[in-house]
C-alpha cells in the first residue's frame, strides 16, 4: 500500500513537468529497470503506469510509451535490452544514463 501511494505521489508530480522533462523522466525509470536486470514486463508495466498517470501532448512519447507498454501482449512484441535504448535514443532523443 504504501508504495502504491509513493507511486502515485510520484506520478502526480510528473503530470505538471514539460514534455522534455516527461520524456526524461520516462527514460529515467526505463533505465532504472535495465540496470536492475532487464525484465520486459517490468518493463511493460512501468510504462503502462507511466501512460495512465501522464497526460501528455507530446506524440512521439506517447507512441513511444504505448509501443513499450504493449510488450506484454506477446513475444511478437517484446523488445531486447538493446532496442529499447535505441528507441528511445532514436524516437525521443533521450539516452538513458
Amino acid at each position: 500500500m504504501i508504495i502504491r501511494v509513493v507511486a502515485v505521489l510520484y506520478y502526480s508530480r510528473l503530470m505538471k513537468m514539460e514534455n522534455n522533462e516527461l520524456r526524461i523522466e520516462f527514460t529515467k525509470g526505463i533505465g532504472v529497470l535495465v540496470k536492475q536486470g532487464y525484465n520486459t514486463e517490468l518493463v511493460s508495466r512501468f510504462a503502462f503506469e507511466f501512460y495512465l498517470n501522464n497526460k501528455t501532448s507530446d506524440k512521439l512519447l506517447d507512441e513511444v510509451v504505448y509501443d513499450i507498454m504493449m510488450m506484454d501482449a506477446g513475444p511478437e512484441f517484446e523488445y531486447s535490452e538493446n532496442e529499447i535504448i535505441d528507441l528511445l535514443r532514436d524516437r525521443l532523443n533521450v539516452e538513458i544514463i
